[in-house]
């Protein structure tokens, strides 16, 4: 039987009591939202207010998953998150003019994630200050994505997705994938540091030109970690199964991270800081990084 290659590095670091996601579900006045139905006015309108771009790549005709967003939709907590953000609903089959000639926008290179599937994509036109700025940040395809994961249009998804920090498309989905964690572990409660973010997505990086998961080079990134924030820091890294998407490789490294009580211990842990990320190797494995600061 075939096993997770695990991998785990531990320093001492002071716990402290987690930052608590919120979670408010109190009923709230419905409002209603305004969905656009034409791709250049939405990306232009969240431009000009600085918000993040939800798109929903509509099936036709309506599956289960169309049919319980619109539940999920209705319910307010979900409302007013929604009510943040532009919203964009078009079909999987609209297209717009690259180049001078028509092309499905389903198939632009920016939603590969979704792998032609309907589902939905968040575009960041928020964060003018980052990497991440007009890159899509966020593809969830409509489909059962395997192992623990609930279905990617309910309630708890939906909301897990609009409440994930600022970040680049692979960040974003292994935050995703620790938070709809079953067990809902502790680590990414506390602070989204962007030098944490960038130490994981350096190494996952390196693991992947090399095929080689490992701990390569951890005592130059936690001199750095500790340098910079003052901690201890701790690290675990995993990889995934060969030939699985980006979501799905997300969530098989939590998993993986799961089987083991040390791994388990730093991703479910309270951590004042975090930083998640993977990257796309050779025989189509992914590698992950989960990085982790103490105060």
């Amino acid at each position: 039987m075939i096993s997770y290659r695990l991998g785990f590095a531990l320093f001492a670091v002071l716990f402290v009591s987690p930052l608590l996601l919120a979670d408010d579900s109190s009923p709230t006045a419905a409002q209603p939202l305004n969905w656009h139905d034409d791709y250049g006015t939405a990306y232009a309108a969240a431009k000009e207010h600085q918000r993040l771009l939800l798109i929903h790549f509509q099936a036709a005709p309506a599956s289960a998953y169309e049919k319980e967003l619109q539940a999920t939709l209705a319910q307010p907590n979900v409302r007013e998150l929604c009510g943040k953000l532009e919203l964009l609903r078009i079909p999987t089959t609209y297209e717009v003019s690259v180049g001078g000639k028509q092309s499905p926008l389903l198939k632009h290179a920016g939603f590969a994630a979704l792998g032609n599937k309907p589902g939905l994509a968040i575009v960041d036109l928020k964060n003018a200050d980052r990497d991440c700025y007009a890159q899509t940040v966020s593809a969830v395809p409509f489909e059962r994505i395997g192992y623990y994961a609930p279905s990617p249009t309910s309630v708890r998804s939906l909301r897990t997705l609009l409440q994930l920090p600022a970040g680049t498309l692979t960040q974003r989905t292994m935050v995703y994938a620790v938070r709809l964690h079953p067990e809902q572990p502790a680590s990414t409660r506390g602070q989204a540091a962007p030098l944490l973010f960038s130490e994981a997505a350096g190494h996952s990086a390196s693991m992947a030109r090399t095929g080689v998961q490992g701990h390569q080079g951890f005592d130059a990134r936690f001199q750095r970690i500790s340098g910079s924030l003052g901690s201890a820091a701790q690290e675990v890294v995993a990889e995934s199964w060969p030939g699985e998407d980006l979501v799905s490789a997300c969530f098989s490294c939590v998993h993986s991270w799961r089987g083991s009580p040390g791994h388990w211990s730093a991703v479910s842990g309270a951590q004042h800081a975090y930083g998640y990320d993977i990257r796309h190797g050779a025989r189509g494995v992914w590698y992950a990084t989960g990085l982790f600061s103490g105060r």
